[in-house]
């Protein structure tokens, strides 16, 4: 639990650091949670197609807004990653 944490703690670091903007929640624990592997719920926008981000599976509460041009251009975004649709 401890190694997913601090994962999903580095991918929101590294998209802030990067340009990210947070919509609601971002790193750290929530409020009232001093200790525990609990992330905040989070939405980020702003963040390049290749942040680590949104190439990654990161099975926790964190959710990546991106705009799109149509439905070829969100499909090719889907699909430009390691996991893609399969």
């Amino acid at each position: 639990m401890a190694e997913q944490f601090d994962h999903i703690q580095t991918l929101l670091h590294s998209a802030i650091a990067a340009g990210a903007t947070v919509l609601c929640g971002g790193a750290g624990r929530p409020d009232d949670k001093e200790t525990g592997y609990f992330v905040k719920p989070t939405i980020l926008a702003d963040v390049a197609r290749k942040a680590e981000v949104v190439q990654q599976e990161i099975f926790g509460p964190v959710i990546v807004l991106q705009p799109f041009e149509d439905l070829n251009d969100a499909i090719a975004m889907a699909n430009d990653s390691e996991f893609g649709l399969a």
